[in-house]
């Protein structure tokens, strides 16, 4: 561990981009989740204003 890493590496804290880019079957199941979850949410928002 050099000197200058601080309390950052101690704590397991990675200032690198490793883990931030999505590819392949995650990026699908990503925006799969997202686009679920969007209908999902727009679904119950119409049922509640046609229950009313």
């Amino acid at each position: 561990q050099s000197k200058g890493a601080g309390l950052g590496g101690l704590s397991g804290a990675d200032t690198g981009g490793v883990f931030t880019a999505r590819r392949g079957i995650e990026r699908v199941l990503f925006w799969v989740t997202i686009t679920l979850s969007v209908i999902f949410f727009g679904l119950v928002i119409a049922i509640l204003i046609l229950s009313a």
